[in-house]
């Protein structure tokens, strides 16, 4: 059996030797190809707050006392005129009913030395009194005439701190915030109450310059609560003219209408749009290494692949703005490129995509 092997094995290696292998023939590599266009690139941007009433205010006590009376709650609404809230404070009547006591005695003593100046001007003409006599009297009346200036003021002063002692809505709202239970001691200037109106909701947003350049007041933009899956037509009401120098950013105001669901205190996102003018276009799939350190396209020139660097500035959707030495209508490889070399044969799989330039 050895032997028969042996003899065998001389003749299969000839045969083997005397065999040519066919040579291997390289395929061009499949790319599909668009072409380069040029236009206005619209960006969508979202930038989100929290949104409030436009109309608010905090509600405060000109003087000081205990709070004897707050028949709201947070989150009750109330009508303008409302009566909200009531201080209690032991010095505030008797003061005001001093001051009209006050005034009553010197309109009497006005009255009286009226009558006197006008006895002692017809005596002077008669010669029954003398000049001095009259010149007192008359200075007499004009020290109650002043006298009388002050105690109105002070009354109007007292009646004021009065009516102070009680807080009505001053418009129809929402009670957003209680500071103080009834009881409690209630200092001047401190906010007893929040409340914001209906209506109207708004939004401040902190924007960048490249946003912020292009805005103008009653500008319409898209308004989203978020959670709510509700969308409003909103208006810029107020743009910032200085930025945070901390943060380089510039406050603007975002106006929306309020519903039933859509209230102070929830999460909204503002829908702006950033133009890139007259930009240099691919699709996004063209770009090689679009967030590293060399980003780069392939162009094609007689079914040849060449590398072209690119400065990415600015993506919306599916199309990418980019500077690059390329002109209009140049076929960029969009698929088909991911292990393609510098001056790889390729053959084009499907015909050039044409993309519409967005109008503006």
């Amino acid at each position: 059996m050895n032997k028969i092997w042996s003899c065998l094995l001389p003749v299969v290696l000839l045969a083997g030797c005397g065999q040519q292998s066919a040579p291997v023939k390289s395929v061009p590599q499949l790319v599909d190809v668009a072409q380069v266009i040029q236009g206005d690139l619209v960006q969508p941007m979202l930038f989100s707050g929290v949104s409030r009433a436009a109309e608010r205010a905090d509600l405060a006590f000109q003087s000081s006392g205990v709070l004897s009376l707050r028949p709201v709650r947070i989150g009750d609404e109330v009508a303008a005129g409302d009566l909200l809230a009531a201080l209690e404070n032991p010095d505030l009547e008797p003061s005001k009913r001093a001051a009209e006591a006050s005034l009553a005695r010197l309109r009497t003593e006005q009255v009286q030395a009226q009558r006197n100046v006008n006895r002692l001007q017809e005596l002077f003409v008669e010669g029954a009194v003398g000049e001095q006599s009259l010149e007192e009297e008359q200075t007499r009346l004009a020290s109650l005439n002043d006298q009388i200036r002050q105690a109105r003021a002070q009354l109007a002063s007292d009646i004021g701190r009065v009516a102070d002692s009680s807080l009505s809505a001053p418009f129809a709202g929402l009670i957003g915030q209680v500071n103080f239970e009834v009881g409690e001691y209630v200092r001047a200037g401190e906010a007893v109450l929040i409340i914001g109106g209906l209506d109207i909701m708004e939004v401040v947003l902190a924007l960048p310059t490249a946003i912020w350049k292009d805005l103008y007041e009653n500008q319409s933009v898209q308004v989203t609560v978020l959670g709510l899956n509700e969308n409003y037509t909103g208006e810029v009401y107020d743009i910032g003219a200085l930025a945070d120098p901390a943060t380089g950013l510039f406050p603007v105001v975002v106006r929306f209408p309020e519903s039933v669901r859509s209230r102070s205190g929830q999460r909204v996102t503002v829908a702006f749009e950033q133009v890139t003018e007259n930009a240099m276009q691919v699709p996004i799939t063209a770009i090689v290494d679009p967030i590293g350190g060399a980003p780069k396209v392939y162009r094609l020139q007689s079914n040849t692949a060449y590398t072209i660097p690119v400065e990415v500035l600015a993506f919306a959707g599916q199309q990418v703005a980019i500077r690059a030495a390329l002109e209009v209508d140049d076929l960029v490889i969009t698929a088909g490129h991911m292990s393609l070399v510098d001056g790889q044969t390729v053959n084009v799989h499907k015909p050039p995509v044409a993309i519409a330039v967005p109008q503006q």
